[in-house]
């Protein structure tokens, strides 16, 4: 067994991950919304981020009720314009969250 093949066993048999995002709707309809994602573990982090910023997008498309029809009765979620702009490691819970000090016009 290969080096390569040892970690893709790994990353296979590895617990999902956990991460908190917050999202903003850049349209302005709604305020900061804050989701709980798990991906699988990649060997690339970025990649896993990227993959949790995805979903956590996609799971606010769904909250906002935000979607694309592409076929009758089936849709996908629009998250065009959903921005996330925070990720963290981890089940975080907030203790406090004051969306008026956030600055999210840039």
């Amino acid at each position: 067994m290969s080096a390569h093949d040892d970690i893709l066993d790994r990353l296979w048999a590895a617990r999902p991950k956990v991460y908190t995002a917050i999202c903003k709707d850049m349209a302005g309809e709604w305020e900061l919304r804050i989701e709980y994602v798990q991906v699988t573990p990649q060997a690339d982090r970025e990649v896993e981020h990227q993959m949790a910023i995805q979903k956590a997008k996609e799971s606010c498309a769904g909250a906002w009720e935000r979607g694309v029809e592409y076929a009758p009765c089936m849709s996908m979620p629009d998250t065009s314009a959903i921005a996330c702009i925070g990720l963290f490691e981890g089940g975080v819970e907030p203790a406090m969250l004051d969306e008026a000090y956030f600055d999210c016009s840039a």
